[in-house]
């Protein structure tokens, strides 16, 4: 089997390694199950075992997270343009680990900069949220966004960049959409890591006018990983939403609530040979035809299944998903653990199952970085901004 490279290696001895204050805090550990101990850098014998099946198992798991995970990413996307709760008109003050910018740090015009930490003192950066946003109308605007994550030891995980334009909305300051008004959003990203553009994805959300403090809300998206898994020889795409009925829901303490019915297709192809088709794009709920699909490769399944993610700041702060059914007889349930600081890698813990039994389980943190572990020969895959990407 071919070793996960020195960046992989990096980012699951390091995410193990540190987790802020709650490393050494009375807080509860998340089960770890499966996971199969890093020392040195090093993976044990376990890990140089090959599958028994083909990668078949190994497949099924990354395509159930790459496809459940590309619908919180795209959450996170969203959410990231939104009015940050801790910023209480105080650019650069540390609010229990979060800080606020605007301009951004670079001076930027119409930018803002929104900077998560891993403990409540703003020390080590864990995520950097940069807009710099454009009118385009008196309803519209563009928006270059970059979300960068780091290790705890302060070595960069990932950088995402996304090209947003909203439409249908009404703007307040720092050029976000107010929710009572609706909009439209439009985005294209990719995900870069180390120095490998490593992901590819698009999204779109139709949010509706507010009734009280919830939105009704529809969306679809696709994505694949360009870089492929070199130890399968495969790459992976995917695609869905929620085309009708989802809600977002506004809480006294500033959170929001996403919930809805998730439907996705599972892509596998050779490595390079998965795009993403644009179609007409939506402006009304329910969505019949989806502005993002996949191109090559072949359809390896389906996914179905509800989840409900609050986030805070742009950073889940809890989520949870109930038996996530993914062809060829697999599911998946995922849920944040209470108690674990969101910077943990244990703060979001999920298993894979085939007919009833485990045969994967994965750990990652509130970013979405983390390992994904086959039980049965303890491979381990590196999961990076909720895509498995070695």
């Amino acid at each position: 089997m071919q070793r996960l490279n020195v960046y992989a290696i990096a980012l699951i001895a390091g995410l193990a390694a540190c987790s802020g204050p709650a490393a050494n805090s009375s807080m509860p550990n998340a089960p770890t199950s499966g996971m199969t101990p890093v020392s040195n850098g090093v993976f044990g014998a376990a890990d140089q075992r090959p599958d028994n099946d083909k990668g078949q198992t190994a497949k099924a798991a990354i395509g159930a997270i790459n496809a459940a995970g590309s619908y919180v990413n795209s959450l996170a996307e969203e959410n990231s343009s939104e009015k940050p709760i801790n910023h209480r008109n105080t650019t650069g003050a540390c609010h229990d680990g979060h800080e606020f910018y605007a301009p951004d740090r670079h001076g930027d015009p119409n930018s803002t900069e929104s900077l998560a930490f891993y403990e409540p003192s703003c020390g080590q950066v864990a995520r950097d949220t940069v807009r710099i946003y454009t009118s385009t109308g008196t309803n519209s605007e563009t928006v270059a966004l970059t979300i960068t994550n780091y290790l705890p030891q302060g070595s960069t995980i990932s950088t995402r960049t996304s090209a947003v334009t909203f439409s249908n909305a009404t703007f307040g300051p720092y050029g976000v959409p107010e929710m009572s008004a609706g909009f439209v959003r439009e985005a294209s990203s990719q995900l870069v890591v180390g120095t490998a553009k490593t992901n590819d994805g698009d999204n779109e959300f139709i949010v509706q006018p507010a009734n009280g403090n919830v939105n009704a809300f529809c969306s679809d998206y696709a994505g694949f990983n360009s870089t492929g898994i070199a130890s399968l020889n495969a790459t992976f795409g995917w695609s869905g939403g929620v085309l009708s009925g989802g809600t977002r829901t506004e809480n006294a303490d500033g959170s929001v609530t996403w919930s809805g019915s998730r439907d996705g297709t599972l892509y596998e192809g050779p490595i390079g040979g998965l795009s993403i088709t644009k179609n007409a794009q939506n402006s009304a709920c329910p969505i019949s035809t989806p502005a993002y699909s996949i191109a090559g490769g072949t359809v390896k399944g389906s996914s179905v299944g509800s989840m409900t993610v609050t986030f805070k700041d742009g950073a889940v702060e809890s989520l949870s998903a109930s038996r996530v059914s993914v062809s060829g007889g697999y599911a998946m349930t995922m849920n944040s653990n209470p108690g674990v600081q969101p910077t943990s890698p244990n703060f979001i813990s999920g298993t894979i199952s085939h007919s009833g039994s485990e045969v994967a389980t994965f750990n990652v943190n509130t970013f979405g970085d983390g390992v994904l572990t086959v039980t049965k020969t303890g491979k381990q895959f590196a999961i990076v901004s909720w895509t498995v990407v070695r």
